[in-house]
């Protein structure tokens, strides 16, 4: 053998036999209140002989603000992994170590750098956001940047800081990260007003206030809206005339809950009127919404 080629082969050895282990985490950068499926590739690893274990450090100081669970091995030097970073997490670069029993504490390449892109996941919309006393109906939770499909859902309607019994949740399908299909029970004791909704999954903490009214049943007719508020022309065709007092909004919302127009007043007045277009709008039963300034009552109009 050439003796050249011989001293080579007696350098390279040693720094092939010694080769540093290290881990790379893939992508290296998130957001704020973002969770996301990260790759870790490692050199001279041994993923595969047991439970790995990654840290994250601040300022050489292991944290909590950015997490990884489900750190799942596929081979020796390729592994997959969920990494949480908290809504408060400080802005900057993070260094990251690995740790199992072959291996040790493995130091990983360069930093995971947390910025900050104003992402927060937020619940949108509920539509329909009213239902009726003794009724049953579907409604679509709306969310922007969520991720309804991270596990199963705890969902709950709250009033005033309390969960109610009286509105149940029957079933629920998940559309996609961004929308949720409710099947809702509304009691006939259920109180009426606005409920707070709260959903809870592996992905999210997260609450919609004022996310769903619950209005006077379907055909009845309560003794006291009738005396403190006059709707009129019943039938009415193009105006709607309201007499209440200190009136500062009013809706017209159809009888599956929709909000069909509404109208807000620059300040509380005792009459106002609803301008409406009845070659648009189906001829049918809706209810008027009158808010005031300490109540909201509602009333049945049929437009002819």
């Amino acid at each position: 053998m050439n003796p050249k080629v011989i001293i080579a082969l007696l350098i390279c050895l040693p720094s092939l036999a010694f080769a540093q282990k290290s881990v790379t985490v893939t992508p290296a950068n998130a957001n704020r209140n973002q969770n996301l499926v990260v790759s870790i590739t490692g050199t001279q690893t041994n993923f595969l002989s047991g439970s790995n274990t990654l840290t994250f450090f601040y300022q050489g100081s292991a944290t909590t603000m950015v997490s990884a669970s489900q750190v799942t091995p596929v081979t020796n030097t390729t592994m997959g992994a969920s990494v949480f970073v908290q809504g408060s997490a400080t802005i900057g670069a993070y260094t990251y170590k690995l740790n199992n029993f072959t291996d040790g504490i493995v130091n990983g390449t360069g930093n995971f750098i947390v910025g900050n892109n104003n992402i927060v996941p937020e619940i949108v919309s509920i539509s329909p956001g009213i239902g009726h006393v003794n009724q049953t109906l579907s409604v679509t939770v709306t969310g922007t940047r969520t991720q309804f499909g991270q596990g199963s859902p705890t969902m709950q309607l709250i009033q005033m800081g309390s969960p109610t019994a009286f509105i149940q949740i029957n079933g629920y399908t998940v559309v996609n990260d961004s929308n949720l299909l409710l099947n809702l029970q509304i009691d006939p004791n259920a109180n009426r007003g606005m409920y707070d909704f709260y959903l809870l999954n592996s992905a999210h903490s997260l609450q919609k206030t004022n996310a769903f009214e619950v209005t006077w049943p379907i055909g009845i007719e309560e003794s006291n809206i009738a005396s403190q508020v006059k709707v009129y022309p019943n039938p009415a065709k193009e105006e709607i005339t309201i007499e209440a007092k200190d009136i500062v909004e009013v809706q017209l919302i159809d009888m599956q809950g929709r909000l069909v127009q509404t109208e807000s007043l620059p300040e509380p007045t005792h009459k106002t009127t609803l301008s409406i277009d009845a070659a648009i709008l189906p001829k049918q039963q809706y209810m008027i919404k009158v808010q005031q300034k300490n109540a909201v009552f509602y009333r049945r109009i049929l437009l002819d």
